[in-house]
């Protein structure tokens, strides 16, 4: 969308491994109507734990929301930052959060 400052970044998210939590972090992007270009859930090598990261565009002022949001979500552990992809270089930058 021309003059658009959407941008497309990957949320790095620990969790516990359960399927209600999943949704619940997953439903905040659908309830906005935000669609997710991408999605990995494995294990974080911690007993318990999920590593889910997601990669969805949105304006920078949305992240800002999301990411608080999921830090709200009861079973939400830790939210590590955001990752976006460099203009230029494409390469991945991670941003604290």
């Amino acid at each position: 969308m021309p003059g658009s400052t959407e941008s497309t970044r990957a949320l790095a998210v620990w969790l516990i491994k359960s399927p209600d939590v999943l949704l619940r972090a997953t439903g905040l992007f659908a309830r906005r109507g935000l669609e997710i270009e991408g999605l990995t859930v494995g294990d974080s090598g911690n007993d318990g734990l999920w590593l889910m990261t997601l990669k969805a565009e949105a304006e920078p002022s949305e992240w800002v929301q999301l990411t608080e949001r999921l830090r709200k979500i009861i079973g939400v552990i830790h939210v590590n930052g955001v990752i976006r992809e460099d203009e230029e270089t494409k390469d991945p930058r991670l941003i604290d959060g």
